[in-house]
């Protein structure tokens, strides 16, 4: 029993002095100088990372010392990639002005090979459907026909 509280204690004590980072800032347009919101920002190695909130402003806390690949990014901006180091017990602030990432494309194809039915309706007309509901003209027996939300009347020339 008193080994593990032994144990215990050297353990406790250990992490006392062991020093935590923090990293914190600002991220915002190059252009406009406005905050990005949900711009990501990730550190590595150890996967640590968060989003800006609705003012661009992000923070890690509990770092341990060391050399980190930071990488900040957001949708529709230039990722941006840096080393840093970061000290025992300190609090570093990094703002980044993050780049517009334009990309012209040459064509958009959208096609979704799941849609089996058709845009359009047939409707085929006999004497006998005419004879039995008669009508004045197209429109109102088309009026009739589910699945037809609209018919346009008119449209002669004056």
């Amino acid at each position: 029993m008193r080994e593990v509280s032994l144990i215990l204690i050297i353990f406790l004590f250990s992490n006392l002095g062991y020093g935590q980072s923090q990293l914190k800032g600002l991220i915002t347009d190059s252009k406009t100088g406005l905050p990005i919101s949900n711009a990501e920002v990730m550190l590595m190695p150890g996967h640590h990372g968060t989003s800006t909130n609705s003012e661009g402003v992000y923070s890690i806390t509990n770092l341990n010392e060391g050399e980190y690949q930071l990488t900040v990014y957001a949708l529709g901006y230039v990722r941006i990639e840096k080393a840093i180091e970061l000290k025992k017990n300190d609090i570093t602030n990094l703002n980044f002005s993050l780049k517009i990432d334009v990309k012209e494309l040459l064509a958009v194809e959208i096609v979704d090979d799941h849609i089996d039915i058709h845009a359009y309706s047939k409707v085929t007309l006999k004497n006998a459907d005419l004879d039995e509901h008669p009508v004045r003209d197209i429109g109102d027996y088309l009026r009739e026909v589910s699945n037809i939300h609209a018919v346009r009347k008119g449209g002669g020339e004056s």
